[in-house]
């Protein structure tokens, strides 16, 4: 079974607000004469091209939606789907808001197109987000490994059709 994503408006104000500086940036640096000097004004351009390949980047391993098969979960995206295979999950549930309050970015993305990376709290340690939102999360133990934060539209449903199919 299939489960939809939707994206909060912190996200799409952020990935918005940034493909329109970088665009903009391209722009001034395509349409500017080098008024700012010679290196400030290739600097300035090369950054925001840079800055459009990391959006890029992240729009295509952003997460789409996620699925259950098999007692696998996977995670659907545009290059490369991540698959939680069943043999390494222990729990699947709904983290209480005290366990995932703070949750502190150590390496990921913060709200270009969705919240994806590691991030740790101080209840649950270390995990992995491939999230759309930071609401409706859904929490993925693991057996040896990192744990997984999830965030389909409907949490509860999510966890009702993975805890029937085992």
């Amino acid at each position: 079974m299939e489960f939809t994503l939707s994206r909060d408006k912190f996200s799409i104000i952020i990935t918005t607000l940034l493909i329109s500086f970088s665009l903009a940036g391209i722009a001034v640096f395509q349409f500017s004469e080098m008024n700012m000097g010679y290196r400030s004004h290739y600097i300035f351009g090369l950054s925001s091209i840079l800055l459009l390949i990391v959006c890029l980047a992240l729009f295509v391993f952003r997460p789409q939606s996620y699925k259950i098969e098999k007692g696998n979960i996977i995670i659907k995206r545009m290059f490369q789907d991540k698959m939680i295979s069943a043999n390494e999950i222990k729990i699947v549930r709904i983290p209480t808001d005290k366990e995932i309050a703070w949750p502190i970015r150590t390496f990921g993305n913060g709200g270009i197109f969705g919240y994806t990376g590691r991030y740790y709290t101080k209840h649950l340690g270390k995990m992995l987000w491939f999230c759309s939102r930071r609401s409706n999360l859904v929490f993925i133990e693991r057996k040896g490994k990192i744990s997984v934060v999830i965030s389909p539209d409907l949490p509860k449903e999510f966890v009702s059709t993975y805890q029937a199919g085992i």
